[in-house]
């Protein structure tokens, strides 16, 4: 599976849950559809190293691990 985040600029959207695994990266006209069955299509892909802290129990020391993302940016039409 693929990490990824879902944004928009759509603001009857963007308090929608959507999906943060993919299966592969999506494509540009693609659909991506949120939990309560609203869809929009994929305008733009951002690939992304994020940086993640966590606690190392044994050193107690926090560590930063970085690992691939995805951005999908959706919108009502394609642009």
């Amino acid at each position: 599976m693929i990490k990824g985040k879902c944004k928009t600029n759509l603001d009857n959207y963007k308090h929608l849950k959507w999906p943060e695994e993919f299966v592969v990266v999506p494509m540009l006209g693609d659909t991506v559809q949120a939990e309560t069955k609203e869809c929009l299509k994929v305008v733009g892909i951002t690939h992304v190293m994020e940086e993640n802290k966590y606690r190392d129990v044994d050193s107690k020391r926090d560590e930063k691990i970085k690992y691939p993302l995805i951005i999908v940016e959706l919108s009502k039409h394609l642009i």
